[in-house]
This record gives C-alpha cells, sequence and structure tokens, in this order.
C-alpha cells in the first residue's frame, strides 16, 4: 500500500481559538485567502462551536459563505452534533471530529466523559457516512495527556479501531 503524507493547515482555526485578540469575520477570510497562496491542499477554516464557548470562532458560517476560490480541500471542525448540521448548512462537506483518548483531558475540555465523546463522535461519524459528507477524527493526546501522563499504546489502539468502525463503506 502507498503510503503518503497530506498537510492540513489549522492555523485559521486551532492557531487563533485560544488567542486573546479575537480577529474579526474580514481578518480571518484574509488570513485564509493568504493561506490559500502558500498552495497547502487542505484548509480548515474554523470551528462550528457555540461563540459562547469560543469567541474566537464566532463567524465561521460568514467565513464559509466567503472563501476565496482555490484548488484545494477546505474543511471545518464540528465539535457536537449541532456543529455538524451547522457546518452542512453552510455548505462545507468536509469536516473533522476531534476527541480526547483520555478521560481527564475530555472532562477538562469539554467537560464529557471519554464514553460519552466517543459515542458523540459516532453518531456525527456515522451520520456523515449516511450522509456522504467527508469526515474524519483527530484523537487528541494520543501519547501524552497534560492530565494523565504517558497514555497507554493499547489504549489507543483500541481507541482508533473502535473510530474505524465508522468509516465508509
Amino acid at each position: 500500500m502507498a503510503e503518503k503524507v497530506i498537510i492540513k493547515e489549522v492555523a485559521a482555526r486551532d492557531g487563533l481559538q485560544a488567542q486573546p485578540k479575537h480577529l474579526t469575520v474580514g481578518q480571518r477570510i484574509a488570513l485564509l485567502g493568504a493561506l490559500v497562496e502558500t498552495g497547502v491542499p487542505e484548509l480548515e477554516i474554523g470551528s462550528f462551536v457555540s461563540p459562547k464557548a469560543v469567541p474566537q470562532m464566532a463567524g465561521t458560517d460568514e467565513i464559509a459563505a466567503n472563501l476565496p476560490p482555490a484548488q484545494l480541500a477546505y474543511s471545518a471542525l464540528v465539535p457536537n452534533m449541532k456543529g455538524y448540521e451547522l457546518a452542512v448548512m453552510a455548505g462545507i462537506r468536509s469536516h473533522a471530529i476531534a476527541l480526547a483518548a483520555t478521560e481527564e483531558m475530555n472532562q477538562n475540555n469539554i467537560r464529557k466523559s471519554l464514553e460519552d465523546t466517543f459515542v458523540m463522535g459516532e453518531e456525527i461519524l456515522g451520520r456523515a457516512a449516511s450522509e456522504g459528507v467527508d469526515i474524519h477524527a483527530y484523537l487528541a493526546v494520543a501519547f501524552e495527556c497534560p492530565y494523565e501522563g504517558a497514555v497507554e499504546e493499547s489504549l489507543v489502539l483500541e481507541q482508533v479501531d473502535r473510530l474505524m468502525q465508522h468509516q465508509p463503506a
């Protein structure tokens, strides 16, 4: 099997979501335009998350409606089913979900248990598969967790196997 690496630029989401300075929608669109010029094959435009939870991502639907034309794959992070539905309504057909490999990271990051996070992720993956939406999962803290330390390889492999059960046939 041939192996390849695909670079997905996530600065417009991950690079901005924890910054104290909030960029306007126009500034974020300009950033995306500059990132398009770099020639990356995939570009994450933001997250369809509640602006109360992550105010830096407010207006991602406006950004989706004003993306620069480009020969690349645009995607967005969807943290839950509502985010998935908003992204679909905004015309984004490539999504990402993020799950953390440890209980403590999930509790501290999204206030959900590890099991609840995986059930939610599986529901989104299943719906995306049935609706023909391209989706992939990030497994955060797969090597080391800031709360629990080193993560057991066997746990990560079990989680990856569980997530892979939901890929399209």
